[in-house]
């Protein structure tokens, strides 16, 4: 699978075109992908900060998968800390992922979107279980306004998440090669590269700061 050609913000399908009519909801729902060590959190506190400066911290609501609730960080720690996703057959991983999504989109996302308020998520267990798992079938949920897949090397990602010192539980994934993860973003390609909201974003080339700047401008000011 041929990896985006785009090495800055993809202009395809801007949701500006969009009618409000066609919305079910007065948020705004935006997902980060991508592989571990990828840059997902850098990317998401820069966009935070921009959305911040624009005077729209009051509306910004934060999301992480698996975590953000009560019960997806005991999952979290079923699967990275006191068990091990290592330890547990693929589809049990999935299925505790999936678990976790619901509680969050239940507790988090949804009361957030009919309040009108932006929300990020780190990871969207619909679009991301499936390129870890594809005998898994996630649940029905909520389709984002803009998913960001941050694409590049695997071996460097790889790097980086390794050299994390506030998570140590890269090396328990099963997963944890190159040639893995390499296949992984395959997937997220194949499977998002059709979608309006699909802005690929490649970031393995040092921290794209131009990210929030453009998402401000195409797309976020808009809906």
């Amino acid at each position: 699978m041929a990896l985006p050609e785009e090495s800055q913000l993809s202009y395809r399908g801007v949701l500006a075109e969009h009618p409000d009519s066609g919305r079910l909801h007065p948020g705004v729902l935006i997902v980060f992908v991508g592989i571990d060590g990828c840059g997902k959190g850098t990317q998401i506190d820069l966009l935070k900060a921009r959305l911040i400066s624009e005077g729209l911290g009051d509306r910004l609501v934060f999301s992480k998968q698996p975590g953000g609730t009560p019960v997806g960080m005991e999952i979290r720690r079923i699967l990275f800390e006191t068990v091990g996703s290592k330890n547990m057959s693929p589809l049990t991983y999935q299925h505790l992922c999936g678990a976790s999504h619901v509680e969050g989109c239940s507790a988090i996302v949804e009361p957030a979107l009919t309040a009108g308020k932006i929300v990020i998520c780190d990871r969207w267990h619909p679009y991301c279980a499936p390129v870890y798992n594809d005998q898994y079938v996630p649940p029905p949920s909520i389709e984002p306004d803009l998913i960001v897949h941050l694409w590049g090397d695997p071996q460097v990602f790889l790097d980086r998440a390794l050299r994390r010192i506030t998570e140590t539980h890269q090396v328990t994934k099963p997963w944890n090669t190159a040639a893995a993860l390499g296949k992984i973003q395959d997937r997220y390609v194949s499977r998002l590269h059709g979608l309006a909201s699909y802005v690929p974003v490649r970031s393995d080339q040092g921290t794209p700061e131009f990210l929030a700047e453009c998402l401000w401008v195409t797309r976020i000011q808009h809906l």
